[in-house]
């Protein structure tokens, strides 16, 4: 992933003579992104934005490459086809040796669907475009399949760098060619990184996954490092030697930037784009001071066992996630037992890549035509040739559909659908006015109002209150109403604020919008309101105006019904038991067994605010979900979760038929106000319909 040095035993270069000696403080700077980024993958809330360690690499890549090219054009001795080699002598023998390794894995692991899709990524891959393939070929939606079970999803990094790579040197050529030194080391890196930053706060938001992925948004991470390149200048080297106090405080703030990205960036962080200038900077820093001698940057990054980490820091990268990822596909969440060996193999694997690998590979100067050869042309060809044979039989279908009890196992799990793919549920990713009389966005009873007019009762909310549509549906059905449903990914039910993640935050604004008009309007005259409450109940203006909107809706004479969050187990997955028959020893059942669960703070919030006026009711599941407080995604041993948040439609029509069952015996409040809506509904109808 990253440019590495000639080895020598420690030190910081001092001059410009020297510049392209070794420097173990960037090794040491190396080891500890890395760490940042397994740690974060291993378990994000240990260290929340660790992520931003793969921007660390890029400004590290930036600096050296730059480093490298502008030396040998300095000395004439520049040639695109050495540097080229060089680069695949560097990274592509550890990157094919973990590419085997992993579609090996895939095929004794993997379910024919994911391993065609490992397949296609590693040929992407092998040509360096796995990050075009997370951005072409990965879902950025709401509902998003899990990227933390593809293997390769994190090669991604590896394509932007040898993108980096390829146009890079020729940019630094045609500028040198001006021969006008500024334009080289300040208006090209200035303008690409401009131009860089920009695209990324411009897509960050309504394209993230673009500006995730692609080199365009990228970019000005990498020229960051370049424009270090041109400032470490060796008439600096007396002056700043002269002051070390003022080289240790750029390294503190340094260390600073980019502690407080690492703890404070999580994933909801609008990233990358002007915020990825606090590691990028932070990283840039360091180095800075790393290159005049700072005491600090030599204590924290070169004692030897962190430069060692660091020498072998693109092994630790390029191992870890694979590993992480297959023990996600079968057991959801890591613990701590196979996280621990998980460490114990990334540091092992990462070891003998280096020793037997790497760094044999950096050294051999055979023919060039035999380096391209082994290095590059023969394993592509080999790992094209094993995709291709996955592709042929269709990930091993007919094998694996051969399995005992494949086919039941897998009828059951097919029927748990998602209710957000149903048309019913309205779930509309941007807002549309001719929804709000769409007939097919009316749930309940064929007979409660005449034509496919509602009865005047909305759902409203994100895709928390779509999930709620079978249960609605069955109840409103039993007493006569037709609901009306409206939703959005991400976007909860209240007027006014900025809320929606990624694409949805445009639509999000403009789909509380019209829903606020149309219930002004005095179309509704009760609304039933379902969220991811736990989203947003962190945030500071989020109860501010959930409360102003319940107060405006009573203001309207609306009757209200909140429908509280459903329980959460987040190492549910509906596929476990047909990933279980593949490895086998899976105990899927372990999470059927119920499980203890604390109702959320949000619930217990909105449930006082329902208490606290008339017109408010609140209802939630965990009554059918949790008996005897205890909670299970199953019910009479059936899934009725589609993911570990959401219900699945089969989920929802079980347990709406158990509400019913049980509402004679235990009464609540979701049958009991469409129940009395009904009532007035009938009443209204009998007298419309008496002779005067």
């Amino acid at each position: 992933m990253i440019e590495t040095q000639k080895s020598s035993p420690s030190g910081v270069s001092r001059s410009r003579a020297d510049a392209t000696a070794y420097r173990a403080d960037i090794d040491g700077l190396r080891a500890v992104s890395v760490l940042a980024i397994i740690v974060h993958h291993l378990e994000r809330s240990a260290l929340p934005g660790g992520f931003v360690g793969v921007d660390v690499f890029f400004v590290i890549s930036g600096f050296l490459v730059t480093r490298k090219v502008v030396e040998a054009q300095r000395r004439g001795a520049f040639s695109f086809f050495d540097f080229y080699l060089g680069r695949v002598r560097r990274l592509a023998p550890a990157f094919f040796l973990m590419a085997t390794t992993t579609l090996a894995a895939g095929f004794i692991l993997l379910l024919p669907g994911d391993m065609i899709r490992l397949a296609e990524s590693a040929i992407w891959a092998t040509f360096s475009l796995a990050n075009v393939f997370a951005w072409a070929r990965t879902d950025e939606g709401y509902f998003a399949a899990s990227s933390s079970e593809m293997p390769l999803l994190h090669t991604w990094s590896l394509g932007v760098e040898e993108q980096f790579y390829l146009l890079w040197p020729a940019a630094l050529l045609l500028a040198g060619a001006a021969r006008k030194p500024w334009a080289r080391s300040v208006v090209l890196p200035a303008i690409v990184g401009v131009a860089s930053f920009g695209c990324a706060e411009a897509f960050n938001i309504s394209r993230q996954s673009f500006a995730y992925y692609m080199l365009p948004a990228r970019a000005g991470e990498l020229m960051i490092g370049a424009m270090l390149t041109f400032a470490s200048d060796a008439s600096k080297v007396d002056t700043l030697e002269r002051r070390p106090f003022l080289v240790d405080l750029i390294a503190v703030v340094g260390f600073t930037m980019l502690a407080f990205s690492a703890l404070t960036f999580h994933e909801r962080t609008p990233f990358p784009g002007l915020l990825a200038l606090v590691p990028c900077v932070g990283a840039a820093a360091v180095m800075f001071a790393g290159e005049y001698g700072s005491r600090i940057v030599a204590r924290l990054l070169t004692p030897r066992p962190i430069v060692f980490l660091g020498l072998i820091s693109y092994g630790l990268y390029l191992w870890h996630w694979p590993i992480l990822a297959f023990i996600r596909y079968f057991h959801g969440t890591i613990e701590f037992g196979p996280g621990a060996l998980a460490v114990v193999a990334i540091l092992a694997l990462a070891t003998v890549s280096y020793r037997l690998v790497e760094r044999p590979a950096r050294r051999w100067r055979v023919q060039p035509s035999k380096q391209l050869g082994y290095c590059l042309v023969g394993p592509s060809a080999a790992l094209i040739v094993a995709a291709l044979g996955i592709f042929w039989t269709r990930g091993m279908e007919n094998h694996v559909t051969s399995l005992p009890r494949y086919r039941e196992t897998a009828a059951i799990e097919a029927g748990n659908t998602p209710m957000y793919r149903q048309r019913q549920a309205c779930l509309m990713p941007v807002a549309d006015a001719h929804s709000m009389d769409d007939d097919h966005c009316v749930i309940g009873s064929e007979e409660g109002t005449t034509g496919k007019e509602d009865s005047g009762v909305l759902l409203w909310g994100d895709s928390h209150a779509a999930h709620y549509v079978p249960i609605v549906s069955q109840v409103a059905a039993r007493a006569g109403l037709r609901v009306r449903t409206a939703s959005h990914p991400t976007c909860p039910p209240v007027f006014g604020g900025e809320y929606g993640a990624g694409k949805y935050r445009v639509g999000c604004g403009d789909f509380r919008s019209l829903v606020e008009k149309v219930i002004s309007s005095g179309r509704f005259h009760t609304v039933l309101i379902g969220a991811s409450w736990g989203s947003y109940y962190g945030q500071p203006s989020f109860r501010t105006d959930l409360e102003r909107t319940l107060r405006e809706l009573n203001e309207l004479k609306i009757e209200i019904l909140i429908l509280g969050q459903t329980p959460y187990f987040p190492d549910y997955h509906r596929m476990c038991d047909l990933r279980g028959l593949r490895l086998g020893g899976i105990d899927c059942r372990g999470r059927r067994e119920s499980k203890h669960l604390r109702r959320s703070d949000a619930n217990k919030y909105l449930e006082q605010l329902a208490a606290a006026r008339p017109l408010r009711h609140y209802f939630d599941v965990w009554g059918i979900l949790c008996p005897n407080g205890k909670c299970s995604p199953y019910l009479d041993d059936q899934p009725v979760y589609f993911d570990g948040a959401h219900l699945s439609e089969t989920g929802g029509r079980l347990i709406g038929r158990k509400i019913l069952d049980l509402a004679d015996r235990e009464p609540n409040q979701l049958v009991a106000v469409l129940n009395r809506v009904g009532s007035r509904q009938n009443a209204a109808d009998s007298a419309d319909r008496s002779p005067p």
